[in-house]
């Protein structure tokens, strides 16, 4: 299904297309036609707001998933990565599991990015510090483990982005990654005391 999202596949607003719908209306003196350039009116989370966008016009360069709070289960498909128009992905609040896929980190116009109270598991893949349009990450309540990428723009996400991991670790947290390029100094184990 997501292959066939051709539109999210563009990064160029120029090639996008909206077609506005057009009236035919009669009156006793006047024939015509009107068209209706607004007619729509919806509510998105987006960069963790929930917003009203009541001008489609205001929404129509922002090209976004919400599927959140679906009940949706399975895994991230990696065919989401091709998606490179896509400015906010908002998949909190279902069941998915297994690793967050590295080919988000192809999705170069993404501005936001929620997987929060999933069950995703694993390593924050670093492709996603190739993000630099990122404002807003949240990837709290998961069960990700390991070191947060550090890059300039993942400096800027505060900690309430990634809790809920008990198993991941980085400057932001105050759960702190240990160093494993120092040596460690551990006192001899009773096995090398028997040699």
């Amino acid at each position: 299904m997501i292959q066939r999202w051709k539109t999210m596949k563009t990064c160029s607003t120029s090639q996008l297309q909206y077609e506005q719908e057009a009236f035919y209306f009669q009156s006793l003196n006047y024939k015509g036609y009107w068209t209706e350039t607004d007619p729509y009116s919806f509510t998105i989370s987006n960069k963790g707001l929930v917003m009203v966008y009541n001008r489609l016009q205001e929404f129509f360069n922002m090209i976004a998933i919400d599927f959140s709070s679906n009940k949706i289960n399975g895994e991230i498909p990696q065919v989401i990565g091709d998606l490179k128009g896509l400015v906010s992905l908002n998949l909190s609040n279902n069941i998915l599991i297994g690793n967050i896929p590295s080919s988000l980190g192809k999705l170069s116009n993404l501005e936001s990015l929620d997987l929060s109270l999933n069950k995703l598991s694993g390593k924050i893949p670093q492709q996603l510090t190739q993000l630099t349009f990122l404002e807003f990450l949240n990837v709290s309540f998961n069960n990700l483990s390991g070191a947060i990428p550090q890059n300039k723009q993942f400096a800027t996400f505060l900690d309430n982005s990634f809790e809920g991991n008990k198993d991941l670790c980085g400057d932001q947290l105050s759960h702190k990654c240990l160093d494993h390029a120092r040596p460690s100094f551990s006192s001899p184990s009773a096995s090398d005391d028997d040699d």
